[in-house]
């Protein structure tokens, strides 16, 4: 308990709610400078509390910033009028939501952009930086831990980075250029 105690510690938990507000309030609106102020914000806590006390620093930065995240959304759940979540246009949060059989071909689009596309172009990053560091003269064991690290960190990242596209046509391009940079560092120029 001493250890939550330490300045370094309180000014990551700090950081770390304070980035999620900073986020919350960025929300649904122009600013941008919110926006980076939240993830500088949140990524400085890990950081901080990463070098202070490690993978649990970090563990515990990021259930500090759920719990952060869960306040403003309970007190949406409890208070937002369903005739307004209509209104916004979030279909899928509506009372009495249906599945549309002509939104089935889109939805299995982007699963597969998302889930075996996505997970074969972060595998093949994987592999060329594996092989990459094969060329630099590291030992299978240190290749291999590359590997088994990188790839679902990687595809964590691209998954991020596709949802968040318009539509599916825009998710190909990160899963194309993660896949060249993979065939870029396999093959030696």
């Amino acid at each position: 308990m001493a250890l939550l105690m330490e300045p370094q510690l309180a000014l990551g938990l700090l950081a770390s709610a304070t980035g999620v507000g900073a986020l919350r309030l960025a929300w649904g609106r122009r600013r941008l400078w919110l926006t980076a102020a939240g993830w500088a914000l949140l990524g400085g806590a890990a950081a901080l509390l990463g070098a202070a006390a490690g993978a649990w620093g970090v563990a515990v930065a990021a259930v500090v910033a759920m719990l952060a995240a869960a306040i403003p959304l309970a007190h949406s759940a409890v208070t937002l009028a369903p005739g307004r979540v209509r209104a916004a246009g979030d279909a899928a949060a509506a009372p009495g939501w249906r599945f549309r059989a002509s939104d089935f071909g889109r939805r299995l689009a982007v699963f597969a952009l998302v889930v075996p596309v996505g997970f074969a172009s972060a595998q093949l990053l994987a592999f060329g930086a594996q092989a990459a560091a094969r060329r630099a003269g590291w030992g299978d064991a240190d290749t291999l831990a590359l590997i088994l690290l990188l790839q679902p960190i990687v595809w964590t990242l691209l998954a991020a980075v596709q949802i968040t596209r318009a539509g599916p046509a825009r998710m190909i391009l990160p899963a194309l250029i993660v896949a060249l940079a993979g065939l870029l560092l396999w093959w030696p120029l």
